[in-house]
């Protein structure tokens, strides 16, 4: 089974974890690490521009993010994105793909052609 990790949200100070959480509707920046990994949230707020740590996005129900985010270090996505339909203007040092042994694999190619403005791309398997 997977292990659930916590992480606090340093703008409101609630500890995320597998229960809805409610991000501010006006939510502009995040400083620090926001970790929605394995919780029911369903959309980000559309204000939401920067995260100054790490976005763990990985097993949660969102499937749109902001049309603009940069995230200083790195942002995980799970393979429930589309990533063709996430918009190019996703910044981040490190781009976290994890895929579940069906998935398809995405090319390093067509991953820089999506994600222009990533340095680097990791993608790993996702086994329960």
């Amino acid at each position: 089974s997977r292990r659930r990790h916590t992480r606090y949200l340093s703008v409101t100070g609630v500890q995320t974890c597998a229960l809805p959480i409610w991000l501010p509707p006006n939510l502009k920046a995040v400083y620090g690490g926001l970790n929605l990994d394995a919780t029911t949230l369903i959309k980000l707020p559309d204000s939401l521009e920067y995260v100054d740590s790490f976005l763990d996005l990985r097993h949660t129900k969102i499937t749109t993010v902001p049309s603009f985010l940069e995230v200083k270090h790195s942002l995980y996505l799970s393979y429930c994105f589309n990533l063709k339909s996430l918009p190019r203007t996703i910044t981040c040092e490190n781009l976290y793909i994890v895929e579940t042994p069906l998935a398809n694999n995405h090319s390093l190619a067509k991953l820089k052609k999506w994600f222009p403005n990533v340095q680097n791309f990791i993608t790993s398997r996702y086994t329960t």
